[in-house]
């Protein structure tokens, strides 16, 4: 397991880490530093428009 800082408001990062487990999709592969950069907020906004 390797440790990946990460600061940025993703719904992946917790504690300063990335806590992405598993496999995932590829999000946002051009526009940010990470590929599967998803920001917190627009997960929520998804959840509550359920």
């Amino acid at each position: 397991m390797n440790l990946i800082l990460c600061s940025h408001n993703c719904m992946h990062q917790k504690d300063g880490y990335c806590c992405l487990e598993g496999v995932a999709v590829i999000t946002n592969a051009a526009a940010s530093p990470c590929c599967y950069y998803e920001t917190a907020e627009d997960v929520k906004t998804e959840i509550d428009n359920k």
